[in-house]
C-alpha cells in the first residue's frame, strides 16, 4: 500500500500544454531566434525553463536563457490563470484520496509559489500537505533532490511512497531516489521516452490512480 503520493502537476494533474506552447513562442520570437518545432519544444515541458531553453538553444548563454525565461514568465502569468483546467476526474479522486489518509504533496519543476497559486485555482490546493519547486533544491528534476525533500517534509518511507507523472523527467527523478513509479500515459510524455525509464504503473486517465495505490 502507497501511504505517500508525489504528484507532478503539468500535464498530470493541469492541462496546461497550449499555455506552454504560446508561452514558448513568444519568447522565442521576440528574441528573434529561429522557431523550433513544437515536439521539440514539448519534449523539454518538465525541466525547469533555465534548461529548457538550453536545450532547444545549446548555443546560448546564461544571460540569454535567462532573458527568454523571464519573456516566458511574464507571457504565462498573464494567461495561465484563465486558461488552466482540470485532468477528468482530478478533483473526485484527491477526494477519494484524501478520505483514505493520503498524504500526498505537488512536486513540479515551476517556482512553488505558482503551484500553489494554479492548484489553488483548480480548487485543489487543501488536498495536499506540501508543495515542492525547483527553487527548493540544487538539482531538479530529474535529479532525485526533489522527491527526497518531499519525503522528509512528509515524514514519508520509500517502501510506502510512489511518484507520479507524465514525463521522462518524473520517472527518472522517481528511479533516482528509489521509489516506485507511475506513468500518467495522457500526459505529454512520449511512450518511446518513458518506457526506457520502466515504470512500476502507468494509467491512462488520473482517476485509475485510486486502484494502484490501495
Amino acid at each position: 500500500m502507497y501511504k505517500y503520493l508525489l504528484i507532478d502537476f503539468d500535464g498530470t494533474m493541469g492541462e496546461t500544454q497550449g499555455t506552454i506552447l504560446e508561452a514558448f513562442h513568444t519568447a522565442i520570437k521576440e528574441e528573434g531566434l529561429q522557431m523550433p518545432d513544437d515536439s521539440d519544444i514539448k519534449a523539454t515541458i518538465g525541466l525547469p525553463l533555465n534548461p529548457s531553453f538550453k536545450k532547444l538553444f545549446p548555443g546560448i548563454n546564461d544571460s540569454k536563457a535567462d532573458e527568454l525565461v523571464n519573456l516566458y514568465q511574464k507571457f504565462y502569468l498573464q494567461k495561465c490563470f484563465s486558461t488552466l483546467k482540470p485532468m477528468p476526474g482530478l478533483v473526485e479522486t484527491l477526494e477519494i484520496l484524501k478520505k483514505e489518509g493520503k498524504k500526498m504533496a505537488v512536486v513540479s519543476s515551476r517556482m512553488t509559489y505558482l503551484i500553489v497559486q494554479l492548484c489553488d485555482t483548480l480548487h485543489i490546493k487543501d488536498y495536499f500537505d506540501c508543495f515542492i519547486g525547483q527553487e527548493l533544491v540544487k538539482k531538479p528534476k530529474p535529479f532525485k533532490d526533489m522527491a527526497e525533500l518531499a519525503m522528509t517534509v512528509l515524514g514519508a518511507y520509500k517502501r510506502e511512497t510512489i511518484m507520479i507523472g507524465d514525463t521522462h523527467f518524473d520517472i527518472a527523478m522517481g528511479n533516482n531516489c528509489g521509489i516506485d513509479t507511475c506513468w500518467a500515459s495522457y500526459g505529454y510524455g512520449k511512450k518511446e521516452t518513458v518506457e526506457v525509464d520502466d515504470p512500476t504503473y502507468t494509467i491512462e486517465r488520473f482517476s485509475d490512480l485510486t486502484k494502484i495505490v490501495k
